[in-house]
């Protein structure tokens, strides 16, 4: 075993100890560089933002379409907001809208099957995407310019002719089956559901989520009719971007769409909101995990209000980050959470849920309670 201590050469003990005399005699102001100092940055102006003009044009049927060339590459994206919802689906059908959003891609149109579909997307690097949420429905497509035509010409069969295939339902509410089984494994996803059972009332559309009786009675007949309700060209805004020239483009979206009918019947409206109640206590009992969560919830506001920015800016002071008053005064500086957060409640076509929440450990939920509520 060699026990002998390391040597410092005088050489080196005499350069180590002239630099610690150097760094001793810097006066501490002088040890922040003023370029970095905080207090002293200047911040140049913003630079402009140039306008985007897109075409406007509406085709005899109703439909409104906004066009935008870009030439940077030879990519063209389309995508197509309709005013359908998922909320008009009947109570004791509960995910119709979705599984009807999800099988007008999977199962194809009237001409083409949706596994030629995945096949024939594939091989040229395209791809179309259908949906039916609670606010808006949409279809869209994204392709190489060289295929626009076609692309275009599927993405008008599957939103004017799906197909619904027995087999394409059947697998859509086996996924749906699948999430049931599983939606009480994450707390977060609870906390969301229990927040929206809180705040709109457990059979409200607006909080209503999918049971295993309710996918079962779903019909092809329900989808047919789904799809109906929505989407009609009267009721739809196609927004088409990317490498095109817009005089072509109108001819090829006049021929794709330019004979769908429309639909005489009017818009259904969007179920009411509820009144605002008073403050309460809500408790979601769950024993079979070893924590908690906390949320702080109540309707928010569309994303039209004036306060829509503060609103935004709010959120992000509040939990929006690493950053945030919750992050830091629940997670760093007391160890209390797991996660922290905060959305400020922003919809689109009506008031969504502000909510500040903190997952947490059993024993110190009080805690975390007392410090999300301080910063609400």
């Amino acid at each position: 075993m060699n026990d002998r201590k390391p040597r410092i050469r005088p050489a080196a003990l005499a350069a180590l100890l002239a630099v610690a005399l150097m760094l001793s005699s810097v006066p501490a102001s002088a040890a922040l560089d003023p370029r970095f100092d905080p207090s002293k940055l200047t911040i140049p102006p913003l630079h402009p933002i140039k306008e985007v003009k897109p075409s406007r044009a509406v085709l005899g049927n109703g439909l409104v379409l906004y066009l935008l060339e870009n030439h940077d590459l030879p990519v063209v994206l389309g995508q197509s907001y309709v005013k359908g919802s998922s909320l008009w689906e009947p109570a004791d059908k509960v995910g119709l809208g979705g599984l009807t959003g999800e099988v007008m891609r999977s199962g194809g149109s009237a001409a083409h099957s949706g596994d030629w579909l995945d096949d024939r997307l594939a091989a040229i690097g395209a791809s179309i995407s259908t949906r039916i949420d609670e606010d808006l429905a949409t279809a869209g497509f994204r392709c190489l310019s060289e295929n626009t035509k076609e692309v275009l010409g599927l993405l008008a069969e599957v939103m004017r002719k799906p197909a619904f295939p027995e087999d394409k339902i059947e697998l859509s509410k086996v996924s749906l089956r699948r999430q049931i089984a599983g939606r009480n494994d994450e707390m977060l996803d609870v906390l969301q559901r229990t927040s929206a059972f809180a705040v709109y009332g457990k059979d409200s559309p607006y909080a209503r989520v999918p049971e295993y009786a309710t996918v079962e009675a779903i019909t092809r007949a329900d989808c047919v009719k789904m799809h109906a309700q929505c989407f009609a060209p009267n009721r739809t805004v196609l927004v088409i971007y990317g490498d095109f020239k817009k005089s072509d483009m109108q001819r090829l979206v006049a021929g794709a769409f330019g004979d769908w009918k429309r639909d005489p019947a009017a818009t259904p409206a969007l179920p009411p909101l509820p009144a605002r109640a008073g403050n309460r206590v809500v408790f979601a009992p769950k024993d079979d995990v070893t924590q908690s969560a906390v949320v702080f919830t109540h309707i928010g506001f569309k994303a039209d209000s004036p306060d829509y920015a503060d609103m935004e800016v709010l959120e992000r002071a509040l939990g929006g980050g690493f950053q945030s008053r919750l992050f830091n005064h629940v997670r760093t500086q007391r160890g209390l959470a797991y996660a922290t957060g905060a959305n400020s409640g922003a919809g689109f076509l009506r008031p969504g849920l502000f909510f500040a929440y903190s997952l947490t450990r059993n024993d110190s939920v009080m805690a975390a309670l007392d410090l999300v509520r301080d910063e609400v």
